[in-house]
């Protein structure tokens, strides 16, 4: 067989066909491999395979290099993972493939493979190695993978998991302490969640899935453009709001307490509502006691978690190993080290990101004082007038409050009373930046109260613009990243419901699209040149938002190519069928289509497959029973695109399949 030259079309000596990739990928190749008589370059014969790998032994698209890909297994954000027969070690393993194919997202799929191959601990999954799926078509880049350990047992998320409470307890030491081991190597994870911990057949816990961790010793260009990456519901206060300088080990145990609290309060600390909704929570707001879920939890183990969870990294176990140790303290019925705080120190971290009204409670605290304070904690404060800040100390506390609002949601989170005490006007000034308050505050006020969108405030954002002549204009950056985020939002949404919407109502989605990125533009040519190269952020988000319109679904032009009429007028019908049968399913995985090429496309795969099946004298029963899998998929779609086109028989299929 020729050597393997990238984007070049090739005949294979085995079976004849042409092929894009490597020579692994020929099915006479396979069959040779797994012969009886021959064991493969490993040792390994077909007689080892498990019987789960030898019923997809001689399907070539169930072969990977050294593994039979037997069944998905599960799916996230960023792959998919595949239980595996490796043929050379005789083992099962895990198979991790890329979803998207972006250049950041493979490089974030790389770095999880080097990052997770340096752990090595029983309660870390291990990385057995990192390859590469071959290129299927004409300048398509190869597809990267990675094998792992494969855990034959639920994720700590499944519904109906039960463990007694030390046993839980147990469980949760073994993964601090793994993830203390991964700390040390330089490694935290930013994704923990139960989702994220499996449990073998003997209930050995493991923790998995590094696809957002971050090294320690190094900066990370990807990580560092300010995106909220992770589970919203899990994640520390200062992740959520995207602070990458401040994401270290304490972090992740947060989260590994905010996913302790999960398993035994049986629901997550912040739970229901949008992403957006749940991160505004996540940052001003600490989750209930999660005695007061489940009064079943022992005070001291309740204790543990708000410690883990405390939303000021300083009021946190300094490690993982530190909570893995008061954990076990509780085990063996001693004394833990964390303390509940005291009523002081409660009302001080309610007040502690909302610094005007810290200070107006501090000035009730002080006055009460000679009265007897301690009433104040007997009985709510309740704060009827907001006198308005004076100077420049007022006028930089208002910008201060501006810089910690990231998003529209978290402004409409604001009630009349905490947006007069964070957005108090300063007093009268010859200062350019009073003038500029005085006309932005009515403006937050509107996208608070849903009046106007947060989009709106690209004006503003513009008349920032002078107030700093040389650097970073933070007062420009605190305004333009609420616009930016509404405009990436809206986008997004729009993209999202048009996936499974007919053509007429995309199109109708496209020009709202068009309109949100002119508005962009427009905003974009209003700045300076010389601005727009001091402030490089405003190139990623129009960047962003161009990637994020680009996602609307799009017709597969390939299906005018693959015609079945001409595959039963063609000299060997079945030969052709069995082509474009091929073809067809090669395009399934594609992303972006619209939904009307989707229904065609299943729709020509089980006419191809119905009418390879008839040349083959199957009955129309044994072919629809073969063609469950494409039946769900059409069925999801809404049933087959003219089924009638391809006649009677063919039809009869696809009513076995509704």
């Amino acid at each position: 067989m020729p050597e393997a030259q990238g984007g070049t079309e090739r005949r294979c000596e085995r079976c004849g066909e042409t092929f894009w990739g490597d020579h692994d990928d020929c099915a006479a190749l396979f069959k040779e491999l797994l012969a009886p008589d021959s064991t493969t370059s490993g040792g390994s014969s077909i007689d080892e395979l498990p019987v789960e790998a030898l019923a997809h032994a001689g399907d070539p698209t169930r072969r990977l290099g050294q593994y039979v890909l037997v069944e998905e297994i599960g799916k996230g954000g960023m792959g998919r993972v595949w239980k595996a027969w490796d043929t050379k070690l005789t083992r099962w393993s895990a198979i991790k493939f890329l979803n998207e194919e972006s250049l950041d997202d493979v490089r974030r799929f790389e770095r999880e493979a080097k990052l997770a191959a340096r752990l090595r601990h029983p309660n870390i999954a291990a990385i057995y190695e990192v390859g590469e799926v071959p290129a299927q078509r004409a300048g398509q880049s190869p597809a990267p993978y990675i094998a792992m350990e494969y855990i034959d047992g639920p994720t700590l998320g499944a519904p109906g998991l039960e463990k007694p409470m030390r046993e839980w307890i147990d469980l949760f030491a073994r993964v601090a302490e793994a993830l203390h081991e991964a700390h040390r190597a330089g490694v935290i994870h930013r994704d923990l969640k139960p989702q994220n911990i499996m449990l073998n057949q003997k209930g050995w816990p493991y923790v998995m899935d590094f696809g957002l961790a971050k090294s320690l010793s190094t900066d990370s260009t990807l990580s560092a453009s300010g995106v909220v990456m992770g589970t919203p519901a899990f994640m520390p206060p200062e992740q959520a709001q995207a602070r990458v300088g401040d994401i270290d080990e304490q972090s992740d145990v947060y989260s590994l307490g905010a996913t302790l609290y999960a398993i035994l309060a049986k629901t997550a600390p912040f739970a229901g509502g949008s992403n957006l909704d749940l991160l505004t929570r996540v940052i001003f707001q600490s989750p209930d006691p999660p005695r007061k879920i489940n009064p079943a939890i022992p005070p001291e183990v309740e204790t543990i978690i708000l410690k883990a969870m405390s939303r000021e990294k300083a009021d946190r176990y300094a490690t993982a190993l530190e909570l893995a140790e008061d954990l076990r303290r509780w085990l063996s019925d001693k004394e833990i080290v964390a303390r509940r705080p005291g009523p002081l120190k409660l009302a001080l971290r309610q007040f502690r990101h909302r610094p005007a009204l810290a200070s107006l409670v501090l000035a009730a605290l002080l006055t009460a004082a000679g009265a007897g304070a301690w009433l104040l904690f007997r009985r709510p404060v309740e704060v009827k007038f907001v006198e308005p800040d004076r100077g420049s100390e007022g006028l930089a506390r208002f910008l201060g409050n501006l810089s910690t609002i990231k998003s529209e949601a978290q402004l409409r989170s604001l009630d009349p009373g905490e947006f007069e005490t964070l957005f108090a006007l300063p007093a009268p000034s010859t200062d350019p930046a009073f003038a500029w308050v005085r006309d932005l505050r009515p403006a937050l006020d509107a996208v608070r109260t849903g009046k106007a969108e947060a989009r709106s405030l690209l004006d503003s954002a513009v008349a920032a613009v002078p107030l700093v002549p040389s650097g970073e204009n933070g007062r420009f950056k605190a305004v333009e990243q609420l616009a930016a985020a509404d405009l990436e939002e809206t986008l997004r949404r729009e993209v999202a419901q048009a996936r499974d919407e007919p053509r007429s109502k995309v199109d109708g989605r496209r020009e709202t699209a068009r309109v949100l990125l002119e508005q962009w533009s427009s905003f974009v040519q209003r700045l300076p040149g010389d601005f727009r190269a001091r402030h490089p952020f405003l190139e990623d988000h129009g960047r962003t938002l161009a990637e994020i319109a680009e996602g609307f679904p799009h017709d597969l032009a390939e299906l005018a190519q693959i015609r079945l009429d001409d595959c039963l007028a063609s000299a060997n019908p079945e030969a052709e069928l069995d082509r474009c049968e091929k073809s067809l399913r090669a395009l399934a995985p594609r992303t972006n289509v619209s939904l009307e090429s989707r229904r065609e496309l299943w729709t020509s795969i089980v006419a191809a497959a119905a009418l390879r099946g008839f040349f083959a004298g199957r009955t129309e029963e044994e072919i629809a029973r073969d063609l469950k899998g494409e039946g769900e998929a059409l069925r999801a779609l809404g049933g087959a695109a003219e089924p009638k086109a391809f006649g009677t028989r063919v039809e009869s299929v696809f009513e076995k399949l509704r």
